[in-house]
């Protein structure tokens, strides 16, 4: 039982770090994983340099417009983290769990505000 546990426990935690895209300098950046995706998705259909070259010029036009949307909405709305709110309001000790995998740096919480998501405008943009 604990081997099953602790093996759903590992791939939580390495399915968490794959898609974490918030590491600069470690991870992908949200719109590099969805490039890299395509690159992935190019290779297993056999895709000619044109093909390619064509999806990732749109792709690249559609992540960019996504993040100029988005930041302008962040920055318009100016919704306050969760974390940050908990830090003013309630606990002034909290810090996120939130942390770097490889270097063990905790705390970690974005300096922009939260709404809305980053991540997930680029997902959609993508599609």
């Amino acid at each position: 039982m604990s081997q099953n546990v602790s093996e759903l426990a590992y791939q939580t935690e390495w399915v968490g770090e794959f898609w974490s895209d918030d590491l600069l300098g470690l991870t992908f950046s949200p719109p590099s994983r969805w490039i890299a995706i395509a690159d992935q998705v190019y290779a297993n259909e056999d895709a000619n340099l044109e093909e390619a070259v064509v999806c990732n010029a749109k792709i690249g036009v559609a992540l960019h417009d996504a993040a100029i949307g988005c930041w302008n909405s962040k920055y318009y709305y100016n919704i306050e983290r969760p974390e940050s709110y908990i830090k003013r309001v309630i606990d002034p000790t909290f810090e996120p769990n939130l942390f770097n995998p490889l270097s063990g740096e905790g705390g970690i919480s974005p300096s922009f505000p939260a709404y809305p998501s980053g991540h997930s405008t680029f997902r959609s943009s993508f599609s």
